[in-house]
């Protein structure tokens, strides 16, 4: 059976107006009755807030990132540079030195040196600062040479990275600081004692400390990168991501405008379709009842026709019985007539038999002279 439809006829396009939740309604009905009449200026607020949390979580990520590159890029600049000290140190100075050349800072001063690996190390960083990564490398020590302007600590960062990288030689000290008016990252690793360096180190005039050991820190290569660089490519990377965002949600906007501007002609024609469907429920409804009150006459008949049934059942049983007892009657009827036919042949027989019995007595009493004891006169006369 087709249910019918409430006659309740206030406007229930989910796109166009909403009937206000009662008390019984849900706790959420007025949250959703405001999301679904007001699609696109809740979907527009929710694109925009997304877009600034997700602006935000950018912004943080592309900071750690500028971090993290700068760090990778101060790691491999440090390498290099340690690499490059110590290539310099085994493979230039030991062989230059056997023939009679020698190592030192003022080898600008002599046309028969060159200049100690360390000096030289601080120079191809100074060589490679001027260069478009705009980085400085640094080489200090608590225990500096005398002639090194500023070969100790300068500044808080350098006395906390000796400190610490005295206590970690194998772990870098890294930090992002302002430098010269910008913002840069300071990498700091242990400048350890090789072989080498402590030869030199422990018999070179005006050095501070003759003890040197193997592995010990002698001092610290830092690393200076401006992150200007970074962040400028960075905010770029980012300024094309959001654009090509803004553009996706721009088109992504339309789209769903265009999708529910078709939804509501859908809800519209939906809405047409329900009160033609309506009408068509209520016409039903009243054949339905015609035909459940025809269905009742029908049913009232039925058990009239079938009360009827029931009687007419129990006569036929009874005749049906009356019939069974007839019927037994004559079969006894039947059956007694012939035991009494049986009875009156046996009975006629026995009388023949008598008379023929009776008959052979005579003969024999006539055949011995003798009178017949039975008068058969009556039987012969019957018999003829």
């Amino acid at each position: 059976m087709t249910t019918r439809p409430s006659n309740d006829h206030r406007k229930t396009d989910c796109f166009d107006d909403v009937v206000k939740p009662d008390a019984q309604s849900g706790d959420f009905d007025w949250l959703i009755a405001i999301l679904t009449r007001r699609t696109i200026p809740v979907v527009t607020i929710l694109v925009v807030a997304g877009g600034i949390a997700l602006w935000l979580n950018f912004y943080r990520v592309s900071s750690q990132l500028n971090a993290s590159t700068a760090s990778f890029y101060a790691r491999l600049y440090s390498e290099a540079l340690a690499d490059f000290r110590s290539l310099y140190s085994s493979e230039v100075v030991s062989r230059v030195q056997a023939f009679g050349m020698r190592a030192t800072h003022d080898y600008r001063d002599h046309s028969d040196a060159i200049p100690l690996p360390a000096t030289l190390s601080m120079e191809l960083g100074r060589r490679i600062g001027t260069g478009p990564t705009d980085g400085q490398t640094r080489l200090y020590s608590d225990y500096p040479f005398p002639w090194q302007e500023f070969g100790g600590p300068t500044d808080a960062f350098e006395r906390e990275a000796l400190t610490y990288l005295r206590q970690h030689p194998d772990e870098p000290f890294v930090r992002v600081e302002t430098v010269d008016g910008t913002t840069a990252l300071r990498y700091a690793t242990a400048d350890r004692m090789h072989p080498s360096c402590v030869a030199c180190h422990n018999t070179y005039a005006g050095s501070p400390k003759t003890d040197w050991k193997t592995n010990d820190v002698r001092g610290v290569l830092e690393v200076i990168l401006p992150l200007a660089n970074i962040e400028k490519q960075t905010k770029s990377a980012l300024k094309e991501i959001m654009a090509i965002m803004a553009t996706i949600v721009v088109v992504g906007l339309g789209l769903l405008g265009i999708v529910i501007n078709g939804l509501r002609t859908t809800s519209a024609r939906a809405q047409q379709s329900a009160e033609q469907t309506r009408r068509i429920n209520d016409s039903l409804k009243v054949e339905i009842e015609n035909r459940r009150r025809t269905e009742t006459a029908l049913a009232a008949k039925s058990a009239q026709l079938e009360a009827t049934n029931k009687q007419l059942q129990s006569e036929i049983a009874d005749r049906k019985a009356a019939q069974e007892q007839i019927n037994s009657a004559l079969k006894e009827s039947e059956r007694n007539r012939d035991e009494l036919e049986q009875f009156n042949q046996f009975a006629v027989n026995r009388e023949l038999n008598m008379v023929d019995l009776k008959r052979e007595i005579n003969q024999l009493h006539c055949e011995s002279g003798r009178s017949a004891p039975y008068d058969l006169s009556a039987v012969d006369e019957e018999g003829a």
